[in-house]
C-alpha cells in the first residue's frame, strides 16, 4: 500500500520539528522551516499563524516522545531498573545523534521573553512529573521507596533528568548521561526527598 504524502501543514511541523531541535528555535528563520517543507508562506499562515504557534506544535510533537518514553519505562516493577532502562534509551539515542538534550528545557532556554510559551511548556513538565509520581505511587512499597514521598520523588528525577541531560548537551559526553541512574541511587539513598 503507498504512503500518502504528507500535506503541508505535516510537512512544515516535520521540517519544524527537526530544524527546531537540531539547530535551534531561534537560530531557525521560517523561510528555513519552509525551504525543507518544500511549502510557501501562504500555508504556513493559514496552519500556524506566528512561529511560536509553530513552536507550540513542534514541542507537543516532541514532548510526546519524551511521555511515550516515560510511559516505556514505568513498565518496570524495580524504580533502578525503570530509570536504567531511561538511560539506555538516551545513551543509544545519543549514539546516533538523535538525542541533543531535552526539547522542552531546550526551547524554554531560547523562548524567554515568551510567557505564553512558558507556561506550555511548564505544563508539560508537570505532566511528566504526574506520570513520574503515580509510577512512585504504585511501588511505594519497594523497599527503596519506603522513606520517599512521591511526588518530591518524581520532581527530583526530573531535576536529575534535566540537569545531567543539559550537562550532556554542553560537552556530549555520555557520561552524564550515566549520571541519572548515579544520581538517583544517590537520591534513593537519602532518608527524604525534600521539593
Amino acid at each position: 500500500m503507498r504512503k500518502c504524502p504528507m500535506g503541508p501543514r505535516e510537512r512544515i511541523l516535520e521540517a519544524a520539528t527537526e530544524l527546531f531541535y537540531r539547530e535551534g528555535y531561534d537560530a531557525t528563520g521560517i523561510n528555513r522551516v519552509l525551504e525543507k517543507a518544500g511549502a510557501h508562506k501562504q500555508s504556513l499562515y493559514q496552519h500556524y499563524h506566528s512561529k511560536e504557534a509553530l513552536g507550540l506544535a513542534y514541542i507537543k510533537e516532541r514532548s510526546q516522545e519524551v511521555s511515550d518514553l516515560i510511559s516505556l519505562v514505568t513498565r518496570k516493577d524495580h524504580p533502578l531498573e525503570m530509570v536504567d532502562a531511561w538511560v539506555r534509551v538516551l545513551k543509544r539515542e545519543a549514539r546516533k545523534e538523535r538525542f541533543i538534550g531535552c526539547p522542552v528545557v531546550n526551547l524554554a532556554a531560547q523562548t524567554l521573553q515568551s510567557p505564553g510559551m512558558r507556561e506550555d511548556l511548564a505544563a508539560i513538565v508537570e505532566g511528566w512529573i504526574d506520570s513520574l509520581e503515580a509510577y512512585f505511587q504504585r511501588h511505594r512499597d519497594h523497599p527503596l521507596l519506603a522513606n520517599q514521598r512521591p511526588e518530591a520523588l518524581a520532581r527530583r528525577l526530573i531535576v536529575i533528568y534535566e540537569g545531567n541531560t543539559q550537562m550532556f548537551l554542553v560537552t556530549r559526553n555520555l557520561e552524564w548521561l550515566d549520571g541519572i541512574s548515579r544520581d538517583f541511587r544517590v537520591c534513593l539513598n537519602s532518608a527524604s526527598i525534600h521539593p
